[in-house]
């Protein structure tokens, strides 16, 4: 019928009979059936091209799984490396050597050989235990306390959590101070605060809050000669008794030099401070420190090594770091001064060598005095500061575990 033709696709041809050309339409049920076919062709298409779109880029998709492949072989890469790094650091606490490399120079390697990103390497050197997340793998450097002095994340009187043995012991007996014989014995409960980098080895200097005291409750007594020629090594042995706990690898007494670099007070700092300071000085008689007889035909002679300051003067930098200030000076109480283990000589107005110890006092640093050649002695009892030196791959894990 017509009604039925309309509805069918129509096309046109022309057709040329006897030389008269015409355009004739035509309705076609095979064209509509063609066209039935495209369309359905078209729609399987869209179908599986849907399919394999969902495939590849889908939440697990072939494209989504080989990128976490990627991330998660990138993060077991970066934390070999990292596992090879601590071995590294504990042959070298074994050996004393440095061969591994400090934790800013082995993130910059992971950058550049692109298994870290710039913004990975930054959260690393910001969290607390200095650590990452790359996958399924949160991987901790455990920076080293040393790292983090350097890197200003801890300063110079912060408050650092060793924990020393418990009971180790230390007897000066009195032919070695000129005093008495005096028990000192170590504690877990001292607390200890940071104070620099020891340039020999590399590790975090941390010290006492306070001065240790013997078993008396007092400091060390020392006089006279013995107690000069033997304060450095009586020193030094009693503050190796805190030197036991977890991360330390040594003990030993807080020096002038210490404390004078701490403060940034300088030599010229010393001359200006006391005039003679750094002069010769020669003794023509009395009775030398091991026992000899000085005379004008066998003096002795030696440099004047004696100054004092207050660490109020304007030129000193700690005056207005009151964190710094704390950590030095103690106490206005003779219990809590405490002696250098450096020895040092003057001459007085009569022309005898005066004995001494740098001491620091609740101000300032000032001489401990010993004795003399004319055999002038002077017995007290100050305090002793120990330094422990930790191990420089110490981290404030190894403290805690």
């Amino acid at each position: 019928s017509i009604e039925i033709e309309k509805m069918l696709p129509q096309f046109t041809t022309m057709n040329v009979i006897d030389g008269q050309a015409g355009l004739m339409s035509y309705s076609s049920l095979i064209f509509y059936s063609l066209t039935i076919d495209n369309i359905l062709n078209i729609i399987v298409l869209l179908i599986l091209a849907g399919v394999t779109i969902a495939t590849l880029a889908g939440d697990n998709g072939i494209l989504t799984r080989a990128s976490e492949a990627s991330i998660e072989t990138r993060g077991a890469s970066v934390e070999e490396r990292k596992n090879l790094w601590k071995t590294e650091q504990q042959t070298d606490s074994y050996t004393n050597e440095t061969t591994a490399k400090e934790l800013n120079e082995l993130l910059d390697d992971l950058v550049n050989e692109g298994l870290l990103t710039d913004a990975e390497k930054q959260t690393v050197l910001d969290s607390e235990d200095h650590s990452v997340q790359i996958g399924s793998r949160n991987i901790v450097f455990g920076n080293t306390l040393a790292d983090d002095f350097k890197q200003g994340k801890i300063e110079a009187g912060d408050v650092i959590g060793y924990k020393a043995t418990d009971g180790v012991s230390y007897t000066s007996y009195a032919t070695k101070n000129g005093c008495s014989d005096q028990e000192f014995v170590s504690s877990s409960d001292v607390e200890w605060k940071v104070w620099g980098i020891d340039e020999e080895t590399g590790g975090l200097m941390i010290v006492p809050s306070q001065p240790i005291t013997s078993t008396a409750g007092e400091g060390l007594y020392i006089k006279g000669f013995p107690g000069y020629n033997n304060g450095v090594e009586e020193l030094d042995n009693i503050s190796e008794i805190y030197g036991h706990g977890k991360g330390a690898i040594s003990a030993r007494s807080l020096t002038e030099p210490d404390v004078t670099k701490i403060l940034g007070f300088t030599e010229e700092d010393k001359k200006e401070a006391y005039s003679t300071y750094g002069t010769e000085i020669i003794a023509t008689s009395g009775t030398w420190i091991d026992g000899t007889t000085i005379t004008a035909d066998n003096p002795k002679k030696g440099i004047d090594e004696y100054y004092e300051f207050s660490a109020n003067d304007d030129n000193i930098p700690t005056k207005d770091n009151q964190k710094l200030y704390d950590l030095i000076f103690i106490e206005d109480t003779d219990e809590f001064y405490y002696l250098l283990a450096t020895p040092f000589m003057m001459v007085n107005a009569f022309g005898d060598f005066n004995f001494y110890y740098y001491a620091v006092i609740w101000d300032g640093i000032d001489g401990f005095y010993m004795g003399d050649t004319e055999n002038n002695v002077y017995d007290d009892f100050l305090g002793v500061r120990p330094v422990v030196i930790l191990d420089k791959n110490c981290t404030a894990s190894d403290l805690a575990e």
